[in-house]
């Protein structure tokens, strides 16, 4: 029973770890959105003010705060796998101890009776 209860601890901790995770690729989304619509407004403004050549230099900026995101999004979405991966096997372990408690408590049982 302890390793089961063990086995579903460290299970329920991996979800937990991948919800957080699912937050940040959220907040994340947001926050690109929020600075794409910060990066426009800019840029419609520079290129009211300053022309062309400014303008352009905004563009260069935001392909590599846009990469910048992507990378990271990358990033967050390999921890996601990760803890999806040890998620998936803490269960299996969860379900193998248990299996493992009922057929102890069935010989167990068969031992009693015999």
């Amino acid at each position: 029973e302890a390793a089961v209860a063990g086995a579903m601890a460290r299970a329920a901790a991996a979800e937990g770890a991948a919800a957080r995770v699912r937050e940040l690729e959220s907040a994340l989304e947001k926050q690109r959105a929020m600075m794409a619509a910060e990066e426009a407004e800019a840029l419609r403004a520079l290129s009211e003010q300053c022309g062309v050549e400014q303008a352009e230099a905004v563009r260069a900026v935001r392909a590599e705060a846009e990469a910048m995101a992507a990378e990271a999004e990358a990033r967050a979405r390999e921890r996601f796998a990760r803890v999806a991966e040890q998620a998936a096997a803490a269960v299996g372990a969860a379900e193998e101890a248990e299996a493992r408690a009922r057929v102890e408590a069935a010989e167990a049982a068969a031992a009693g009776e015999g």
